[in-house]
């Protein structure tokens, strides 16, 4: 209260002028010290954001890295097992299920890595060539596939890097012979699964499965049973239209039709083929029912 009531010039007075210089000095040092902590802090804040951010992305990486690499790991049994059922369809059904859920659990940056290590489509496919048929297995192999080529759409692959894993399919499959048995499957589902993976192969590699597999007899023969089969079904009957068995046979119908107008559209001798064995009966009936759902 003195100090306040008492003038500048009493208080240097009173007090000394060198001490009133050298504490107007430590207030001078001590309002620029204040001053850097500040800016220290504010940049400190800067660097902590930044460090946090680097930080999140490097536990992100590493976390994605110990994905693949578990999924690695489950991914080699796997595919040992799938070598060791050799031509038991049993026990090669077994194997591809088991693959389809590791599969079903994972990234698409993990399965996309699946697709360019290139280890997963040569076993897979050598297996469904050692066995004689695949018509219970051919489903969980074709759906595992099919995820794989999702997974690449998604991520961004480039039309090279989509070309080069149909053609792959195709040349591990010897030449798409043995995609036959992906046509044979026992039920619709697997059957749909199996001509979506062929619509999505047969626009890159038309011309080596036009004289592989659709030049076999068998290949058209399964194909058109197929379109028989559904022309003839009753998934659009109102009686059905809510059951899964409805919801299966429309997706069939779908896929065949998507994938005749693919071959039909290239190959002259498919299409002669097919409108001889009836296939143009057999899409009337599938039209005819489609209008009437």
């Amino acid at each position: 209260h003195q100090l306040g009531n008492t003038s500048d010039r009493d208080f240097r007075g009173g007090w000394g002028s060198s001490h009133f210089n050298s504490f107007s000095k430590v207030c001078s040092m001590a309002s620029a010290f204040f001053s850097l902590i500040d800016s220290i802090g504010e940049t400190f804040e800067g660097v902590v954001e930044n460090v946090e951010h680097v930080v999140e992305n490097v536990e992100k990486e590493v976390d994605d890295a110990v994905a693949q690499m578990d999924a690695g790991v489950d991914l080699d049994d796997v595919l040992e097992e799938i070598e060791q059922a050799g031509t038991d369809e049993a026990a090669l059904l077994e194997a591809y299920r088991r693959l389809e859920v590791l599969a079903s659990g994972q990234s698409a940056a993990v399965l996309q890595g699946w697709v360019i290590e290139d280890r997963v489509v040569p076993i897979v496919c050598a297996a469904l060539c050692r066995v004689e048929s695949a018509r219970l297995a051919a489903g969980a192999l074709a759906r595992t596939l099919n995820g794989m080529g999702h997974a690449l759409d998604i991520s961004g692959a480039t039309p090279e890097e989509l070309r080069a894993f149909c053609e792959q399919i195709v040349r591990r499959t010897e030449n798409g012979k043995a995609m036959l048995k992906l046509m044979q499957a026992q039920d619709a589902a697997s059957q749909t699964q199996g001509l979506t993976l062929l619509g999505r192969v047969y626009p890159h590699t038309s011309k080596v499965l036009g004289r592989h597999l659709l030049s076999d007899p068998q290949s058209i023969s399964a194909l058109m049973q197929i379109v028989k089969d559904a022309g003839g079904s009753s998934w659009a009957s109102p009686d059905a239209s809510n059951s899964s068995e409805s919801t299966s046979g429309a997706a069939l119908c779908a896929e065949c039709v998507k994938f005749l107008r693919l071959v039909t559209a290239e190959d002259g001798d498919v299409r002669m083929i097919v409108t001889f064995q009836d296939g143009a009966e057999a899409l009337l009936a599938i039209a005819a029912q489609a209008l009437s759902a």
